[in-house]
């Protein structure tokens, strides 16, 4: 622990990192007015500003670290920059079974019966009888 430093507080403290990230940390919709031929174009029938919706990604030096952690991957496409996070779902099952909210089903084979003839036999040879 001491060597890397690596406790059970800092992996819990990562997991919730990504698991509370969400894609409204890093981008925003934001409406603004369609412009053609450096004027604001406008809508003929109604007379107002045409406006439309688009994606503004968050400059990362603006992100606090807590949120940078989740980042997995910023990638530059032809459609423009994809923001790539960890699996929000992983971290949530991973704490959730650290929290002891999930039970895992652990199958035996061989059945107990089995087992006890193993262990009567045993003890029959340690006591001489076998």
């Amino acid at each position: 622990e001491k060597r890397t430093e690596i406790t059970q507080d800092w992996v819990l403290e990562e997991l919730r990192k990504i698991a509370s990230a969400n894609g409204t940390d890093f981008a925003h919709v934001v409406r603004e007015p369609v412009i053609r031929n450096n004027s604001y174009v406008v809508d003929p029938d109604t007379g107002q500003m045409q406006t439309r919706d688009v994606v503004r990604i968050i400059p990362t030096e603006e992100l606090p670290e807590e949120k940078r952690a989740a980042i997995s991957a910023i990638k530059e496409t032809k459609f423009g920059i994809n923001v790539e996070t960890y699996d929000r779902v992983r971290a949530l099952e991973l704490l959730g079974r650290h929290l002891g909210m999930f039970k895992d089903k652990v199958e035996l084979s061989g059945g107990l019966d089995t087992e006890k003839t193993k262990l009567d036999d045993l003890l029959q040879q340690m006591r001489g009888g076998g």
